[in-house]
């Protein structure tokens, strides 16, 4: 299980960086992100398509992790 978390932790922080891109070029949904993450090529940790809730939980994740 933990193996898991972590593998999901360091998922989430490499993907951040092109989260956060993606948000300087003013696009601000999840729906929206999940768009552009889908248009180049990413896949979620279990190989599917995004989502806005599969973004969200990206950004909550990294979130609580930088702040713990």
């Amino acid at each position: 299980m933990k193996a898991n978390v972590d593998r999901a932790d360091a998922y989430a922080e490499g993907l951040l960086p092109i989260i956060d891109e993606i948000k300087k070029a003013h696009v601000k949904s999840l729906r929206e992100i999940a768009r552009c993450l889908n248009a180049r090529g990413f896949k979620t940790p279990n190989g599917k398509a995004f989502a806005a809730q599969s973004v969200k939980n990206i950004v909550g994740r990294t979130t609580t992790r930088l702040a713990g």
